[in-house]
């Protein structure tokens, strides 16, 4: 599995991997994953510095359009969200993707995970 993540309830933090090649199908399995758990207020650590490859530009689209409905939706509270990528290629795709997901939570993207723990831990 390309994308594995762990959910710490008590801490109310989200931190995923991505290593290999990322589909939409793959974010798509993260998301419902942390609506099932009730994990979408929480803070996210997403870190896609071992991804060889992420999703093209209408992939990382429609993603964003859907986390726009689902903040939109009366229960639609989502937690900030840092995200990690050290190449340029996938800072590009991170900093395209935080444009389309932008909404009523703060989303940046960091070249490494340190500053982006300092970022999370402040928001």
């Amino acid at each position: 599995m390309p994308l594995r993540w762990t959910i710490d309830h008590d801490r109310r933090l989200v931190s995923v991997a991505a290593v290999g090649a990322v589909l939409a199908s793959d974010i798509q399995a993260y998301l419902d994953d942390l609506v099932r758990e009730g994990a979408m207020p929480y803070a996210k650590l997403f870190d896609v510095s071992q991804a060889v490859s992420f999703l093209k530009a209408d992939d990382l689209e429609d993603l964003g359009k859907w986390l726009r409905r689902y903040m939109d939706a009366p229960t639609g509270t989502v937690g900030p969200l840092a995200i990690v990528a050290s190449s340029p290629e996938l800072f590009v795709q991170a900093e395209f993707f935080s444009d389309m997901a932008s909404g009523r939570r703060p989303i940046r993207v960091f070249r490494d995970p340190e500053s982006a723990k300092r970022w999370l831990l402040e928001s």
